[in-house]
């Protein structure tokens, strides 16, 4: 909840999250953390999973996917440095 708080702090107002499939539990942890976090905002969560694999083609998909939408986010905070790197793609 700090990183996104961060990206708050950075002008962030409508922040996405790219996971991993919830799977494991510290993804399981992230996605309620988030819907929490928004919870507490009255924002709605945005959340694309990578699918088919962990890599930086997932996470530029999912990303891609978020940023077609009409209220796109401003910022996309993932669950893995892979993710990551395709986010920022």
């Amino acid at each position: 909840q700090r990183m996104l708080d961060h990206l708050v702090r950075a002008d962030g107002s409508r922040i996405a999250l790219v996971p991993a499939p919830p799977v494991h539990s510290y993804i399981v942890d992230a996605l309620e953390a988030y819907e929490a976090w928004c919870d507490r905002r009255g924002l709605p969560p945005m959340i694309s999973f990578a699918r088919y694999s962990l890599t930086e083609a997932a996470g530029y998909a999912a990303a891609s996917e978020l940023l077609s939408r009409p209220d796109r986010p401003d910022a996309i905070y993932a669950t893995l440095d892979r993710l990551a790197l395709g986010v920022a793609d």
